[in-house]
């Protein structure tokens, strides 16, 4: 227990006990009475507790059922028992009833014959059910397989973590200077290859020498890159020119090789680094032996220059860490800072459908080793202008070729200046534009972005699509870039028809970005939003006549909600009001419920559980 031995002076804990003290959520024995009035209630008969209540015995999260299995758990005060197992991905879901045992436990028997109605799955859920009454749910379960596995060689590509960014924070252990904090988050935009790249967000707030923030993964599933002599990896930075470091512990020693020059620019890139480029911090090598044995990877951000004072809050994403083999020739062509690093025509994205499997080369193939000799190829960029395609719309075109003459990548900027103001609220895209553009760049592959400017020549708003989601009857999906983070936003639950000539027109009455999405990619950003919707608490205890409040986990983006409303399942106990704040009635226990409606109208249902004691 703190102490304190003089009015200035006390045991090293002292402040922060006096502050949790006069917290208003802590609750001690003299502020409730209770010495005063031991005698009184020593002979107090009191109710036992009767609400029905359980928790899950067995299976446990993240385990793999391949056989025939016992579902048990413990529960109280109830009349019917049971378990809800769904494939979370697909939808099917099946109940199996429980039955109580001599051991006071509920049993239910998963068969071979259920296991194959469910079918094979790295995401099952089991919900323990009382009286109609949600009371547990297991998560994250195979079932009839074993779960995925990185190939051989790969340290890190986030497609392992079956779209949970849970499970991707378990793996990763933080630390942080004081004022610094870094996170990750699954990515579907910002990818190599695969389902998922990472989201690296990080915080870097201080005056004082220590600035650094960094996360580790110390659960490698593979361990042994003894096979290979450099990493490859793909990134893109965020040209805020701050320490990078990219670390692996390995044989015991921490080696490290940093991308402060590469964090100068906001282009991705994929990176090749030997592993003899990697520095240990005692000095030693990254090879032989040492490789054999890689205990931990971590992605650091530090300030830069080291120790100065630094504010600044960002993302950086990455993608596909694996090891490679590389010849002498290209393991010379590493820069300064021990990378040979190749600028990707696609920015945001797969940029040549490279494998998943660790033993690819610079050339991006797949289940073989190559050692290339011959200089990587090269992207040439053209650029064309086109005066007047349109009505006041003037467009330039960027085609990216490699040395065969294919096209890589292609994108155009149209200008459109409006005399009146009303004409900036909805933006046309025209067929006849798009047909000459892709004509020209000989690809219907092209991002298209039509800038709206005003008479003075102020950018009012933006608009892009790809040339290939104009398509007649296509059904596009307006949403609006996020300035400070680059995330698409919901605007509304409408959607875009293209006509059949293939010109699409939106309404744009606010200034800003936007990008029309196919229904695919629509569908896919609101399932990314609808797992972002939980709570930073699922169970809170509150003192009898205190408040709380409904706390929303930090990756839900408020921009796309639209509506939330808050209902308590027992008024007696907790009320909650419109803003979310919880007030403690009586002791007992209460579910507020949270219904959160997106702005495409998609909903989602999250709980709390709040015990108010007296």
């Amino acid at each position: 227990m703190p102490y304190k031995y003089s009015d200035t002076m006390g045991q090293e804990m002292i402040n922060e006990f006096i502050d949790y003290y006069n917290n208003a959520d802590s609750v001690f024995g003299n502020g409730t009475n209770f010495y005063g009035n031991i005698d009184k209630y020593a002979g107090v008969k009191t109710d036992n507790y009767k609400d029905v209540s359980g928790y899950m015995v067995a299976p446990f999260d993240m385990d793999t059922i391949l056989k025939p299995t016992a579902l048990k758990a413990s529960v109280s005060n109830a009349g019917e028992v049971s378990f809800v197992v769904r494939d979370t991905a697909k939808g099917k879901q099946l109940t199996l009833p429980a039955a109580k045992g001599s051991d006071g436990c509920y049993t239910a028997q998963l068969t071979q014959k259920e296991m194959d109605q469910i079918g094979k799955t790295d995401v099952a859920s089991i919900t323990l059910v009382a009286d109609g009454k949600e009371l547990s749910t297991i998560t994250n379960l195979s079932i009839g397989k074993e779960k995925d596995k990185a190939p051989a060689g790969v340290l890190e590509n986030f497609d392992y973590y079956v779209g949970s960014n849970g499970l991707l924070d378990a793996a990763y252990g933080g630390n942080s200077a004081a004022g610094c904090s870094s996170s990750f988050t699954l990515d579907q935009e910002h990818k190599a290859d695969g389902t998922y790249g990472a989201a690296f967000h990080y915080k870097l707030k201080t005056t004082g020498s220590e600035v650094w923030t960094g996360l580790v993964n110390a659960t490698l599933g593979n361990t042994d890159f003894s096979a290979y002599n450099a990493l490859k990896f793909w990134t893109k930075l965020d040209g805020k020119g701050q320490k990078v470091v990219v670390q692996i512990k390995a044989g015991g020693e921490e080696y490290e090789v940093y991308l402060t020059n590469l964090a100068k620019t906001e282009d991705a890139y994929e990176v090749t680094v030997p592993f003899s480029a990697f520095k240990g911090k005692t000095g030693g090598k990254l090879s032989g032996d040492a490789l054999k044995d890689v205990q931990a990877f971590g992605l650091w951000c530090n300030s830069n220059p080291a120790g100065s004072a630094v504010d600044v809050e960002s993302v950086l994403y990455f993608d596909a860490f694996k090891g490679t083999t590389i010849s002498d020739a290209e393991a010379a062509k590493a820069d300064a800072d021990g990378l040979i690093a190749v600028k990707q025509t696609s920015q945001s994205g797969n940029n040549g459908g490279n494998s998943s499997s660790g033993s690819s080369t610079s050339g991006g193939n797949s289940g073989s080793t190559t050692t290339p000799d011959t200089k990587p190829s090269e992207t040439r960029k053209t650029d064309k202008t086109f005066e007047n395609i349109a009505k006041d719309t003037n467009a330039t075109l960027t085609v990216e070729k490699n040395d065969k003459g294919e096209v890589t990548g292609a994108r155009a900027k149209l200008e459109k200046t409006v005399k009146n103001a009303s004409e900036t609220k909805k933006t046309t895209i025209s067929a006849d534009v798009v047909a000459k553009l892709v004509k020209e760049a000989g690809t219907s592959d092209i991002t298209i972005t039509q800038t709206t400017k005003n008479a003075s020549g102020k950018v009012m708003n933006s608009v892009s699509v790809n040339a290939k989601d104009l398509q007649a009857g296509k059904k596009l999906t307006l949403v609006k870039v996020d300035k400070k983070t680059g995330e698409k936003v919901l605007i509304s639950s409408r959607t875009y028809k293209v006509s059949k000539d293939g010109t699409v027109t939106v309404d744009t009455k606010d200034a800003g970005d936007y990008v029309l999405l196919n229904e695919k990619d629509a569908k896919a950003l609101s399932s990314k939003i609808l797992k972002s919707v939980a709570l930073k608490d699922i169970k809170k205890t509150v003192a009898n006549g205190k408040k709380a409040k409904v706390t929303f986990d930090k990756n839900l983006n408020m921009e796309n909600v639209k509506k939330i409303t808050y209902t308590s399942s027992k008024k007696s106990v907790v009320t909650v009001n419109k803003n979310g704040t919880i007030v403690a009635k009586k002791a007992g226990k209460a579910v507020v419920k949270v219904k959160v409606t997106l702005k495409n109208g998609k909903t989602k249902t999250v709980k709390m559980t709040i015990k108010v004691t007296k």
